[in-house]
């Protein structure tokens, strides 16, 4: 029996209309819902951060705990496209929408270089593989829900993903030419670029420079007549890195410890290193059972166990040091966080680790990445089935942080709501949290006086960045609410996880015209009270 088909036919590679239509569902993703959220606290603290003129600016980057790459460009964008929600977070979609694009041609590279070497004469089945692993990888990151996460909001992550999909790229091209000036221009931009940009990010990069001296050590022996251009190569790094560190390594040595408090436990906390490698094991932060903690372990289970499945797996014909340059993009920056953050209070935070978990997908991409394969069982379950049960517990910690998101978000646009109805009905607005402190600030324009409370200093009116203060009983004797006569006061547990109604027990002459309680009990417990207060007799302060 005659058939027109052809078992040995080479397949396809992906037509235009699956890259067009990656490409739609990727921008309609990241457009989905972009301002339906108000700006939470670290979006309004980058809001805040570059609605301050340049050098005001550069002085409350130093001040904060973060390198100024992101925010500089973050500066720009709003000057042409403004500073509402979706202007600020559009910076991020757009890089967001880059790095699928950049995260297809890391794939690329890395199929070539591995299956190059075996066949010279299969360059158009090496061809085609590589187109698909190509569209692969861009497809999964494109519905990947930390990197979607990532792209809707106004923070540096997209900004540090993009250059880490850059630095992939080098390096995969620095493996196979190891002079090439292209591979070496591009790790030296996006490896200082990303260490500009996240703290964390200098993990990755640190991992980067030992691949480049791991590649050019061997080069240096295999091919002596490379040696000079290599010196070359490397003396033009280290001249454009030690411009950055002149540049900007003062001020990240003034911000060190608190840099330090907030990513990294100090290394002599020695008591706390079996408590926290169990907790970090474990999956759950020492301090609270959190989603980003669950999100953490499945995460992380995922990253270990698919690196395990690369290295048990891969065919070994083929080079071994490209799976190896993956792996170490993978487990390196992990296993140095490890190290520094003793307590693992931050390290299960996905964003933090997002750099090195963007070379997990594309590995996968690569070994799923060929039509037609024939399955093969891990853990009992295809290829396919094993990467919809890990997408599907990404999926399923991204629903529940967005319900929890959400839940918050209708308190607060109550809160804005009310007071954006009335006007300006009061002479002060008292804010307990900094999280609804600069949503409030951003939603109002500056159209408020308003101030936090904390339990041993006078209030505060904030001018420059946003100071966390400590989040006890508003003092109404304060010296600041002396001439006013009427007062809005906005309490919450988002900070501190608890709500008591002494907190906002006011003196006999203060007396509650309004109040405006919300509460929400699921996903998380969440509550919010927005009360006017109005004074009968206010006092009168007299200089003597």
């Amino acid at each position: 029996m005659s058939s027109n088909a052809r078992p040995d036919a080479s397949p396809r590679p992906p037509g235009v209309w699956l890259w067009g239509g990656l490409g739609l569902v990727a921008l309609l993703l990241r457009l989905d819902q972009l301002s339906a959220v108000t700006l939470w606290y670290d979006e309004a603290a980058a809001w805040k951060t570059v609605s301050l003129p340049g050098w005001l600016m550069m002085q409350s980057i130093a001040a904060n705990v973060h390198p100024p790459g992101y925010y500089l460009l973050l500066k720009g964008w709003s000057e042409l496209w403004g500073d509402s929600p979706a202007a600020l977070r559009s910076l991020s979609v757009l890089l967001g929408l880059v790095t699928v694009g950049l995260v297809g041609r890391l794939a690329r590279e890395v199929v070539i270089a591995v299956e190059s070497s075996r066949d010279r004469s299969r360059t158009t089945e090496v061809h085609i593989h590589s187109l698909w692993a190509s569209w692969t990888a861009a497809a999964l990151y494109t519905v990947h829900p930390i990197a979607l996460e990532q792209s809707q909001q106004a923070r540096m992550y997209a900004l540090g993903l993009a250059l880490t999909a850059g630095l992939g790229i080098g390096l995969v091209q620095l493996l196979m030419n190891p002079r090439s000036l292209g591979a070496w221009g591009l790790v030296i931009l996006c490896g200082n670029g990303l260490v500009l940009t996240h703290y964390y990010g200098l993990l990755t990069a640190l991992v980067a420079v030992i691949a480049v001296g791991g590649i050019s050590v061997r080069a240096w022996w295999q091919e002596p007549t490379w040696r000079r251009s290599l010196v070359i190569r490397w003396v033009l790094a280290l001249w454009f890195s030690g411009q950055v560190i002149v540049w900007w390594g003062p001020t990240f040595l003034a911000q060190r410890e608190r840099v330090q408090e907030d990513y990294w436990i100090a290394p002599w906390a020695r008591q706390d290193v079996f408590m926290g490698l169990a907790g970090w094991v474990s999956g759950f932060a020492i301090q609270d059972l959190s989603a980003e903690s669950l999100i953490g372990l499945a995460c992380l289970t995922g990253l270990l166990m698919g690196s395990l499945l690369l290295w048990r797996r891969w065919d070994r014909s083929r080079p071994w040091d490209v799976i190896a340059l993956l792996l170490t993009l993978i487990v390196g920056p992990i296993v140095i966080s490890t190290g520094l953050s003793l307590t693992g209070r931050n390290i299960l935070q996905p964003r933090y680790w997002c750099f090195a978990h963007l070379f997990f997908v594309v590995a996968i991409a690569c070994r799923w990445g060929l039509p037609g394969a024939t399955g093969v069982r891990w853990l009992g379950l295809s290829r396919p089935g094993a990467l919809i049960l890990a997408w599907g517990i990404f999926w399923a910690g991204h629903y529940h942080a967005r319900r929890t998101e959400l839940a918050r978000e209708s308190g607060i646009t109550q809160a804005l709501a009310c007071l954006q109805q009335a006007g300006q009905p009061a002479d002060l607005v008292l804010v307990q949290s900094p999280f609804v402190y600069l949503t409030i600030q951003h939603g109002l324009g500056h159209r408020m006086n308003l101030y936090q409370w904390d339990n041993s200093q006078p209030l505060k009116h904030h001018q420059g960045s946003a100071v966390i203060f400590a989040h006890e009983r508003i003092k109404f004797q304060d010296p600041a609410l002396a001439s006013a006569r009427r007062l809005w006061v906005v309490a919450d547990n988002l900070a501190t996880g608890v709500f008591a109604d002494d907190q906002t027990c006011p003196p006999v002459d203060w007396t509650m015209q309004q109040h405006w309680p919300f509460r929400e009990a699921h996903p998380v417990p969440f509550q919010l009270d927005l009360r006017l207060y109005e004074r009968s007799s206010p006092t009168v302060t007299r200089t003597p």
